[in-house]
């Protein structure tokens, strides 16, 4: 069997064309479900084809997709097993919780609660499993106060919004690195048209934060290390949505008093 999964992409990077690396792009950013799915499943889930998946995975040294799969499921069975330091770990969340509250205090808030609240349509598209959970809570909140996100499921369709939205629309997206190289046609799209974007972002400089002045910014907390193996907390995302939601209620409760 091939070698883990990170360096074979890295050994092979110059054989991958665009549409290999969009479909490794969804399994490394839902690599759980994904290590369930048969090669159907993940073509329609990213929006490809069977054969392709099939020549990806021959592209990365695997004999075909059930192979990948299952050195997919092997490095995560290894991530189940890593050590955890409970103390360590809430030490660095409540450091983080206080990093994300502190940013969230400073940021002036007024100009994407207005966006918010006199937009058309309010689409919200995340690059990750975690925080797509995030803007499915942050959609439930919004739904009590009768505003209503829509959710894009997958970048085909952000594709689509970026050619039929209009102006008085805005686009909510939330990712980890904030460095989406796949998303820059739609990006630049969006940017053309003036299509207001609100990104959130971890706290660094990034890609998509560039792409527009509102920006709201979350630290993820790591739970443990091995190598080169890694997992994160997204506390901080949560937190950063309640926070959000709670101040923009006090906003519309101040507008319409």
């Amino acid at each position: 069997m091939a070698d883990n999964l990170s360096k074979q992409i890295n050994q092979n990077f110059n054989q991958l064309s665009e549409n290999d690396k969009f479909i490794l792009n969804y399994i490394l950013q839902n690599k759980e479900i994904c290590q369930y799915m048969n090669v159907s499943e993940l073509a329609q889930r990213s929006t490809s084809s069977p054969a392709s998946i099939v020549r990806l995975s021959k592209k990365l040294g695997y004999s075909g997709f059930s192979e990948l799969k299952y050195q997919l499921k092997s490095e995560i069975d290894e991530e189940s097993q890593i050590n955890f330091d409970t103390s360590t770990y809430l030490d660095e969340l409540q450091n983080d919780i206080n990093i994300t509250v502190k940013l969230f205090k400073q940021t002036d808030l007024s100009e994407q609660f207005a966006l918010i609240h006199k937009s058309n349509n309010v689409y919200a598209y995340a690059t990750g499993t975690a925080q797509k959970n995030m803007l499915n809570e942050l959609n439930r909140y919004m739904l009590s106060i009768n505003k209503n996100l829509i959710i894009i499921p997958s970048y085909s369709e952000l594709e689509m919004v970026s050619s039929l939205s209009s102006d008085v629309d805005l686009l909510i997206i939330v990712s980890l690195s904030g460095d989406t190289n796949d998303l820059e046609h739609p990006l630049r799209m969006l940017k053309m048209k003036n299509i207001p974007i609100l990104s959130i972002t971890d706290i660094k400089n990034n890609k998509l934060a560039n792409y527009s002045p509102n920006n709201l910014y979350y630290h993820p907390t790591g739970i443990a290390k091995k190598g080169n193996i890694s997992k994160l907390s997204f506390v901080t995302l949560n937190v950063l949505i309640d926070l959000f939601f709670q101040e923009y209620v006090s906003y519309v409760s101040k507008k319409e008093s």
